[in-house]
């Protein structure tokens, strides 16, 4: 189990930097994003009622820095389309003091400094000759930003937007390791490898398959403690020294198997790779050796031209056929 176990190691250390780095990115982009002011209004209206051949109302409208830096230079403007403001009264903070002033246009309402959740909240009546309605229009606007109105829910959509990239960083860094675990990691191999997990009972299964039942049982005799890399390489240099044709043929065939049946590192592919590539040069079949040669030096490539100088058989036989 060692190679899975590098394996598992490296893919899980890989995963968890990446996601701290994707968390990393989200914070600091939502810090940056958050780092401003926001104005927001809400209006109360009520039903108009009739005075002396006019019609008066009573309106109310409040705003506020709901963002986590200050506003600078804000200006409302609070207009009743054919009506003209009668009475107005300001409510705040005393430390904040807005300039108020009506014209024909509509209410003003002017501060040089509005800080994080400061909020004014501006009643007046308003007079017409015609009808009233039942809202005022509300204009709000600072150096920095234009204010909106707020909404049912504002709360949760302002969580929503206001932690949109640390959300988004949480689920690509939840994805990457939900993904890395199911599908690097060898954890869907669980699901085809039957009983057994240990590399000695997958090999002793799949020899039993090709008709290796010795081979299957001395496996199953031996210490626990192997890998695929060294199962491998036993199994095909045994079989090739047999000289028995059927032999290397049912090796080849074990090798083959296993490498579809589980999983395992980049390393071990790479050598049985290596070699299936000897035992099927043994049989005559050049193209097949060719094929897994070059498969062997994708998945381990410096294992491999390291072996050419100490495996007298692949020295001789398969690198002099035009090998690497």
């Amino acid at each position: 189990m060692g190679d899975q176990k590098t394996n598992w190691t490296t893919i899980v250390a890989t995963a968890i930097l990446s996601a701290l780095a994707t968390l990393a990115v989200g914070f600091v982009l939502a810090w940056f994003q958050n780092k401003e002011p926001k104005l927001a209004y809400s209006t109360i209206g009520s039903f108009a009622f009739e005075g002396n051949n006019e019609q008066l109302a009573i309106y109310q409208v409040s705003f506020s820095n709901d963002g986590s830096k200050s506003a600078t230079n804000i200006v409302c403007c609070i207009r009743i389309p054919s009506a003209h403001v009668h009475e107005y009264r300001v409510t705040n903070d005393p430390i904040i003091r807005p300039t108020v002033s009506k014209d024909s246009v509509g209410l003003w309402l002017r501060l040089e400094h509005m800080s994080p959740k400061d909020e004014i909240t501006i009643s007046f009546i308003a007079k017409s000759g015609s009808n009233l309605p039942p809202l005022p229009t509300v204009s709000l606007r600072s150096d920095e930003v234009i204010g909106e109105i707020k909404k049912d829910g504002n709360e949760n959509k302002s969580f929503l937007s206001d932690n949109a990239f640390v959300l988004v960083g949480i689920y690509l860094a939840s994805t990457l390791l939900i993904s890395s675990f199911f599908t690097k990691t060898g954890f869907l191999s669980l699901f085809k490898k039957r009983l057994g997990d240990d590399q000695i009972d997958v090999i002793a299964f799949i020899a039993t398959l090709v008709g290796m039942p010795d081979e299957a049982s001395m496996l199953l005799n031996r210490p626990r403690s192997t890998t695929y890399w060294v199962e491998s390489d036993r199994i095909a240099n045994s079989a090739i020294f047999s000289e028995d044709t059927d032999r290397v043929r049912k090796a080849r065939s074990l090798l083959t198997k296993l490498l579809m049946y589980t999983t395992m590192a980049n390393s071990s592919i790479g050598i049985i790779h290596y070699n299936i590539t000897k035992l099927s040069f043994f049989l005559g079949e050049n193209d097949q050796s060719k094929t897994h040669l070059a498969l062997a030096l994708k998945f381990n490539k410096s294992e491999i031209l390291r072996r050419q100088s100490v495996d007298e058989y692949f020295a001789k036989n398969v690198k002099g056929d035009g090998g690497v």
